[in-house]
């Protein structure tokens, strides 16, 4: 009885030191992201903003995701391996999914287009090194 009264406040007290890093990390990936979005809308289109933004979330939420590891210690064979199958399984259903036209947002059916939204630019040169004379374009 006295083994288990310590090994439910070694938990305790584990889940609470998790969860109070995990609060902080998050507000902190919070406020960074809130911040670099803006700044990589700015850049322009020579960098590829979407993927640095997407590199850095996953970088944050593998640090987040890490914290919960020490947590995995307490819990039984069963069901950690209940709970990674049901996970292995959702992901790979969405793995699926993403690869497939089944959810694609964009269709060309008569009945029911849904283009893709392009951004386009319209440019206006006013001359060459060569002197030509001033070109318009639309650049996508």
């Amino acid at each position: 009885s006295n083994i288990g009264f310590h090994i439910v406040k070694a938990y305790t007290l584990t889940a609470v030191g998790v969860l109070l890093v995990l609060a902080l990390t998050l507000n902190s990936v919070i406020t960074f992201v809130d911040v670099i979005i803006p700044i990589t809308a700015r850049m322009g289109n020579r960098n590829p903003c979407e993927v640095m933004i997407a590199v850095l979330v996953t970088i944050s939420t593998l640090l987040s995701t890490s914290y919960f590891i020490p947590l995995t210690v307490y819990i039984h064979r069963k069901v950690f391996t209940l709970v990674s199958s049901i996970l292995i399984s959702v992901t790979f259903i969405f793995f699926i999914l993403a690869i497939t036209q089944t959810i694609f947002p964009y269709s060309m059916k008569p009945e029911s287009p849904k283009p893709k939204r392009l951004y386009v630019s319209y440019i206006t040169t006013e001359s060459s090194i060569q002197g030509n004379l001033p070109e318009n374009y639309l650049w996508v």
